[in-house]
């Protein structure tokens, strides 16, 4: 009888171990990480071929740090809480090398998307050295994005012709506003010299050395997104005379000559002729 109450005990015993087992088996598979991690959209600067189109649009990118065999994944969009769109992973802009993969997700911003917060939820599906591997993410906080509108150019802090002089510095900064901030690039335009910025990019404030007045030209600050191109342009003088200075009487150096004065003060004119026209 022993016997038959100890095997039974037995019996219960293993029956709850395999209960664990498969419990403590479910816990470890929800709490493993993700093979994926999606940032934020975001306009990329970077200006790699493959992802021009992140330059001009709104991009969502998901990393993960192993390689896949095969891969499929999509990108659903919410707005107000009502579904827009289902984006499916392009394989232009799926890359898996070395010990990464990476997707890309180009956002339609013609459906609406800067109308109201925004979620998104990716989910992939593929094939990896450790097997399959299957995941859906939960769905982003809302957010609202907002296009540019306008961008902020300035020279030396003013947003108007400028004159700067040889041996001074001008300061450029150029930004645009919206949310996230779009890709802001500078141009500029020198009538006897190579320009000073082609179609440069610019993430903070730039300073150039004025070093001869082949500085002066037409300097443009811009940004593009959904095909709504968006400048502004500051017209850069540099006068073929030293700043004029004076002496311990208040009269002009005379280094400073009567021709030199003249191009100063005609650089002024011409610029404010400019401003008005």
């Amino acid at each position: 009888m022993f016997k038959v109450c100890e095997r039974q005990i037995q019996g219960k015993l293993w029956f709850l171990f395999q209960l664990l087992s498969v419990a403590f088996s479910e816990i470890n598979r929800t709490n493993e990480s993700q093979a994926f991690f999606c940032d934020s959209p975001h306009y990329d600067s970077l200006q790699y071929p493959q992802h021009y189109a992140c330059r001009y649009n709104l991009c969502m990118k998901c990393l993960a740090n192993s390689t896949f065999q095969e891969i499929n994944s999509t990108l659903a969009i919410q707005l107000n809480n009502k579904s827009i769109e289902t984006l499916i992973g392009q394989k232009n802009l799926i890359s898996s090398t070395g010990n990464e993969t990476q997707i890309i997700f180009v956002l339609p911003e013609s459906e609406g998307l800067f109308e109201g917060p925004t979620q998104f939820q990716f989910s992939v599906s593929g094939v990896d050295q450790d097997g399959n591997v299957t995941e859906t993410h939960p769905w982003t906080s809302p957010e609202q994005y907002k296009s540019p509108t306008q961008v902020n150019f300035t020279v030396n802090g003013l947003k108007d012709n400028v004159v700067v002089h040889v041996g001074e510095v001008a300061r450029f900064q150029c930004s645009a506003d919206g949310y996230p901030e779009a890709v802001v690039t500078v141009t500029s335009q020198q009538m006897f010299s190579e320009n000073v910025f082609n179609n440069v990019v610019f993430t903070s404030e730039v300073s150039v050395n004025v070093s001869s007045y082949f500085v002066s030209g037409m300097y443009s600050c811009s940004t593009e997104v959904s095909s709504n191109f968006i400048h502004q342009e500051i017209q850069v003088l540099v006068p073929k005379c030293p700043v004029p200075t004076r002496n311990t009487g208040g009269s002009i150096n005379s280094n400073f000559t009567t021709f030199c004065m003249y191009i100063h003060y005609s650089a002024i004119f011409i610029l404010v002729f400019l401003s008005i026209r």
